[in-house]
């Protein structure tokens, strides 16, 4: 990604005191009930994965959102975990969104 980011507003208002912030905060500072909406707003959301889209999974390390952001990269999309990269296929996706 280069110039202006998706989520550049929001770099430094999910964490309290050097912790992040719970799910009731986090409604109440985005104000978004979940973080697929908060993409909805910035993102257009796709069908499928695509080369560099961002996209979400259950199926790798779950922070307080419930789910794992991540970047398809191919016929694969990656994740950070604790300590390692996570490598997952397009049927363990959630969901997908491409810049407008």
């Amino acid at each position: 990604m280069h110039g202006k980011g998706y989520a550049d507003d929001w770099v430094g208002r999910y964490m309290i005191n050097g912790r992040p912030m719970r799910r009731g905060e986090l409604r109440d500072e985005f104000g978004c009930f979940t973080l697929e909406r908060a993409l909805d707003d910035r993102l257009q959301r796709v069908d499928k994965p695509q080369r560099f889209a961002l996209v979400t999974t259950r199926r790798a390390q779950r922070w307080v959102t419930g789910v794992a952001l991540g970047i398809c990269v191919g016929t694969k999309s990656l994740f950070l975990g604790k300590g390692e990269f996570i490598s997952l296929k397009h049927q363990d996706i959630s969901d997908t969104w491409i810049a407008r």
